[in-house]
């Protein structure tokens, strides 16, 4: 280390100080980011996937829900209307 004024300019003499590097080195972060970016892909691909699931199963109940009503019959029969009508296909 040299002694001489800081890189700031402050006008104060001491040690200048070497720039701030991980315990293992640059090699280090190297392999840290190859591990990093595969990771965080992988991550977000299923935080995706997830989503369209989601988004599809809500679209997909709302299409059954509406396939059901269509269906269905528009007017509700009362237990009278019912009687009647199993009355009259036993009569036959």
């Amino acid at each position: 280390m040299r002694r001489g004024f800081t890189a700031d300019g402050g006008g104060q003499e001491g040690p200048e100080r070497d720039p701030p590097t991980s315990p293992g080195g640059p090699r280090h972060d190297v392999e840290q980011l190859m591990v990093m970016w595969p990771a965080l892909t992988l991550l977000g691909f299923l935080v995706l996937t997830g989503l369209v699931i989601a988004m599809g199963m809500q679209s997909t109940s709302r299409w059954e829900a509406e396939k059901q009503a269509a269906t269905s019959p528009r007017t509700r029969s009362t237990a009278v209307e019912a009687t009647r009508a199993t009355a009259a296909t036993a009569a036959l």
